[in-house]
């Protein structure tokens, strides 16, 4: 699974490392079956964070094809919950809730075993519950 990260110019850096490191991690527990680079819409390149002595190298450009696409700090309209997984829609709304929907999207798409040993590399657990529109819907009793 190909993962990219989007940096863009002020891009928060724990927007991007949180889940960076999560899904690098990731990919060293499953023998490369995730890749994970980070991208710009222009291409290969030194991008400026919103901290000024913070910058990150964009390695290619964002590439359509790719598995999964990553926008840190996209906050978007779904951010009412922490978590939400919409499908192809996926957001996080704040800088630990970029790693817990990184270990999210780890157990969706190669399994709970890997998300677990990732959260015990990196000593975290996590919190709450990633919400989706999936199973019984609730009635009115």
């Amino acid at each position: 699974m190909r993962i990219q990260i989007v940096l863009f110019d002020g891009f928060d850096p724990l927007d991007v490392l949180g889940p960076f490191e999560v899904f690098h991690i990731g990919a060293g527990l499953t023998g490369g079956r995730l890749t994970v680079e980070l991208v710009s819409a222009e291409g290969a390149r030194l991008v400026p964070s919103g901290l000024e002595a913070v910058s990150l190298t964009a390695t290619a450009a964002l590439d359509p094809a790719a598995d999964l696409v990553v926008v840190p700090g996209a906050v978007g309209a779904l951010a009412l919950d922490p978590e939400v997984d919409g499908g192809d829609l996926v957001s996080a709304g704040n800088v630990t809730s970029g790693i817990d929907l990184a270990l999210h999207l780890i157990e969706r798409e190669v399994g709970p075993q890997v998300a677990h040993a990732v959260e015990q590399v990196i000593r975290h657990e996590r919190r709450g519950t990633v919400w989706r529109a999936a199973g019984v819907a609730v009635t009115e009793a």
